[in-house]
């Protein structure tokens, strides 16, 4: 997920680090990407409040290895 993207959902910065408890800092540290367990966190905090706007994991998660690696 595009932190543009958390951003937009949340609807500020400020908001966005409230939702998950840190600090709007470290939201700017993040660069372009919303760190991966940072997005579960975010799609659970926000599911009951927002479900149809959250984009399928799927699409975010990065792909399983092949069995046996």
């Amino acid at each position: 997920m595009k932190t543009s993207e958390a951003i937009a959902l949340a609807g500020s910065v400020r908001k966005l680090a409230k939702v998950l408890g840190i600090s709007t800092q470290a939201i700017y540290n993040w660069g372009g990407t919303v760190p991966e367990l940072r997005v579960y966190q975010l799609r659970d905090r926000m599911a009951t409040q927002y479900p149809s706007s959250l984009p399928p994991l799927a699409a975010t998660a990065p792909p399983l290895p092949p069995p046996g690696d």
